[in-house]
């Protein structure tokens, strides 16, 4: 995908949980012909890294905007989460011994999970604003 080319789709939203909706439904509709499997990867990756934004980049209840860009290409989704909050170190988070789901910690997974279903991660500053470009490739989610 060029960087330069315009994004296929995109979705503007406001730092609040109950845009995840608004963004669930766009993605229903920009990833219909997807694999399921492939679409669930990406589905739970954006909503797992809008809720950051939210909670951790603007903080609950405070104001901020988020846009979302998706390109496709042959084999792969490409999407970028970009925001105004303050400039965030994106690491990977540190390998979990294996728990039942019982006994896993409330939180704190987001980040694992998109290190486990997204291809590629270039996390950094563009256009002035914080940037998250997440590729999927396709038949591998």
């Amino acid at each position: 995908m060029d960087k330069a080319s315009p994004p296929a789709a995109h979705i503007q939203l406001a730092s609040s949980v109950r845009e995840t909706g608004r963004l669930h439904a766009w993605l229903d509709q920009v990833l219909a012909d997807v694999p399921e499997t492939a679409g669930h990867a990406v589905r739970l990756c954006l909503e797992e890294a809008v809720m950051n934004v939210i909670m951790h980049g603007y903080g609950a209840g405070k104001p901020g905007h988020i846009e979302v860009r998706l390109w496709r290409g042959p084999g792969q989704v490409v999407t970028d989460i970009l925001d105004d909050a303050a400039p965030f170190l994106w690491q990977k988070p540190p390998r979990r011994a294996a728990a039942a789901l019982a006994d896993a910690p409330v939180g704190g997974l987001g980040l694992g999970l998109i290190h486990t279903y997204a291809s590629d991660i270039q996390a950094g500053r563009a256009e002035g604003r914080n940037r998250l470009r997440l590729l999927f490739t396709l038949g591998q989610a």
